[in-house]
C-alpha cells in the first residue's frame, strides 16, 4: 500500500502515500464503503470534507458485494459513495443517480475501460431528440468517467471534449399593437418609461447605464404588481440624477 503517514490523524482516517510519493487518505469505517478525502489531515479543506462524510455516510449500498470489479456496475456503485457526488446539491444528486441506475441496468456487466469515445457520442446521439436530457446525460456520464480517472481507474475520459446538442430556443414572442395598447391602459408608468430612456440617451456612458438599470427595475416591480394593487407613483430620483448630470 505504501508508507503510512501521519501518527494521529482525526478518526477513522486511514493515510498512505503512493507509488507516486503521493498522499492519500481515506475515511474508514466497518460496514461502510471507504471515502477518498482531499488534502491533510486538519487542515480546513479536509475537515470540511471529513466532517460532512461522517455525518452523511450511509452503509454500504445494497448489491455494491455482488458486482464484479472493473464493469460499470462497480464503478457507479464507487462513485455514488465518492466525495464528488456526495458534494453535489440533492436535486442534482437525484437526476444523476436516475440516470446512473438506467446506465447500470444497461451495461452495468460491461467493463468500464473498454468504453470509448465513440460509444459516447453513439449512445447520446440515440437521445437526440431530447436535447436537455442528452445534456444531464452527457454531463452525468462524463462526471464519473472524470472520477475513475482521479481514482486511477482509467488513464482517460472518454466523454472528454463531446459535444452537447444545443437546445433550440423560438425566443421571445413581440408584442402586437393591440397588446401594447391594453398593456400601456394598465400600466401606463411602465410605458412612462420610454421617455425616461430616451431623456438619458444623450447623457454619458455611466449615467445612461444608470438610468437604464432604474428603468429595469421599476419596469419588473410594476408588472409583478400589476395584477394585485393599482401601480403606485414611481420614485424620480433616478430622473433627478439624469437632469442634473
Amino acid at each position: 500500500m505504501g508508507q503510512h503517514i501521519m501518527s494521529r490523524p482525526p478518526k477513522f482516517v486511514h493515510g498512505y502515500i503512493d507509488r507516486h510519493g503521493k498522499p492519500r487518505f481515506y475515511l474508514r469505517r466497518v460496514g461502510f464503503k471507504k471515502i477518498r478525502l482531499p488534502g491533510l489531515p486538519w487542515s480546513p479543506e479536509f475537515m470540511a470534507v471529513y466532517e460532512q462524510a461522517l455525518a452523511g455516510q450511509t452503509g454500504i449500498e445494497i448489491g455494491a458485494k455482488r458486482t464484479k470489479p472493473g464493469t460499470i456496475a462497480a464503478l457507479t456503485v464507487a462513485y455514488f459513495n465518492s466525495i464528488e457526488f456526495r458534494s453535489l446539491a440533492t436535486e442534482t444528486q437525484r437526476t444523476r443517480r436516475n440516470i446512473l441506475e438506467r446506465f447500470r441496468a444497461e451495461h452495468g456487466e460491461k467493463r468500464f475501460a473498454l468504453l470509448q469515445r465513440e460509444h459516447i457520442v453513439r449512445m447520446l446521439g440515440s437521445k437526440i431528440g431530447k436535447p436537455s436530457s442528452a445534456r444531464n446525460w452527457l454531463n452525468t456520464i462524463r462526471a464519473m468517467m472524470e472520477f475513475a480517472v482521479s481514482e486511477g481507474m482509467r488513464q482517460d475520459n472518454p466523454a472528454h471534449n463531446v459535444k452537447a446538442p444545443k437546445i433550440k430556443t423560438t425566443g421571445f414572442t413581440t408584442w402586437s399593437e393591440e397588446t401594447s395598447r391594453r398593456s400601456s391602459r394598465r400600466m401606463p408608468q411602465v410605458h412612462a418609461l420610454d421617455w425616461h430612456s430616451r431623456s438619458c440617451s444623450s447623457r454619458p456612458n455611466a449615467v445612461v447605464m444608470l438610468c437604464e438599470w432604474a428603468a429595469s427595475i421599476s419596469a419588473m416591480a410594476l408588472y409583478m404588481s400589476a395584477s394585485k394593487k393599482p401601480a403606485q407613483p414611481l420614485s424620480s430620483q433616478y430622473i433627478q440624477n439624469c437632469e442634473q448630470s
